[in-house]
């Protein structure tokens, strides 16, 4: 008992107290610091330049204290518009934005560059502002619908340096800001701020009301008509709309279809490429060559886009249309908002 009193009196010798300093981050983490190792307290502001910067909305600023690349489209022609992108990082086109966290894309009408400062609510007409941000996965956020703020653009006519500077609010309570004076480097576009859309193996359709119905194509089989000279191919869905059209078909003439040598990739004009036939519900869609009789009773389309590579295999395709149910027939013009976007790659039964 005697040596536990002892060596109880001797722990107490040695357990002292220190005096500390502790500071809690709004993280919840805490930072402590023995006093005696303090020798000075400050507390300083440090100056962040905000070249540019984004707000969510409720969410924190991020800042980005410069623009590291400007691209600039000139007016062609008087009367045309400017055009510029940035980003958050280095580019020398407007696809190289596409690998930081945001971009800016902004197109200022002839009357309205370097001439100043104008509210964004107030002149609609004389800017487009798109804010893209990149999720790295799918496709971008892309905001565009602008509530308020105001554009100043500025041109040194000495050294040619441009000012940029920039407060606007979107519709869904994002903030940007803009402040930027430098050379632009000049390109030919900066479309290329916005990725195209990857697709898989799937149809995208666009009704009356503009409403999207998406689904998937789970197979493609091809046949040859000896009576019309076509080769027929159809894409069976995944999904029916509106419990119907499960299925696309999409016809080639033999002349059409022979002039996409196996191996080569082509896109051609559908409305300048005679020989095919679509059909999806309701739409029917054609491009008739000229010596058809029926051609002025075919639904005649006036646009459209068709991607395709046939296999050097001869079993695989690759097919990427677009098309809007616009056209003409002998009842005259007829245009409505139904769109399709097809998109296959894979083997062909």
């Amino acid at each position: 008992m005697l040596a536990a009193m002892a060596l109880a009196s001797l722990t107490n010798i040695y357990a002292i107290d220190e005096e500390v300093m502790v500071i809690t981050l709004k993280d919840g983490t805490t930072v402590t610091y023995n006093v005696d190792k303090i020798e000075k307290v400050a507390f300083d502001q440090i100056h962040i330049d905000e070249a540019f910067t984004v707000t969510p909305a409720g969410g924190e600023a991020e800042i980005f204290p410069a623009i590291p690349s400007m691209l600039r489209v000139k007016a062609a022609e008087a009367g045309d518009p400017t055009q510029f992108a940035f980003g958050t990082v280095e580019a020398t086109t407007a696809g190289d934005l596409c690998q930081g966290k945001y971009a800016l894309w902004l197109t200022v009408s002839a009357a309205r560059i370097y001439n100043g400062e104008f509210d964004l609510a107030e002149s609609p007409d004389s800017y487009i502002l798109k804010l893209i941000e990149y999720t790295g996965e799918g496709d971008p956020i892309i905001r565009e619908s602008v509530t308020a703020g105001t554009l100043s653009t500025t041109l040194n006519s000495k050294n040619q340096q441009v000012s940029i500077v920039l407060q606007a609010t979107f519709d869904d309570g994002t903030t940007v800001t803009t402040d930027y004076k430098g050379l632009p480097a000049d390109v030919e576009s900066v479309e290329g701020v916005v990725p195209e859309k990857q697709y898989g193996n799937e149809i995208y359709y666009y009704d009356l009301d503009g409403n999207a119905f998406n689904a998937t194509v789970e197979s493609v089989s091809k046949k040859y008509s000896s009576f019309s000279g076509n080769t027929t191919f159809t894409f069976s869905l995944s999904e029916d709309y509106n419990d119907s059209n499960s299925e696309i078909r999409f016809a080639m003439g033999s002349d059409m279809l022979a002039q996409f040598e196996p191996g080569t990739a082509y896109t051609v004009a559908m409305a300048e490429t005679p020989g095919w036939e679509l059909r999806y519900g309701s739409i029917q869609l054609y491009c008739s060559p000229d010596d058809d009789p029926s051609k002025d009773y075919k639904n005649q389309a006036d646009n459209g886009t068709l991607s395709i590579l046939v296999g050097e295999d001869g079993k695989t395709y690759e097919f990427f249309i677009d098309i809007t149910n616009s056209y003409t027939s002998f009842a005259g013009a007829h245009s409505d908002p139904q769109r399709i976007i097809l998109n296959y790659k894979g083997e062909v039964q």
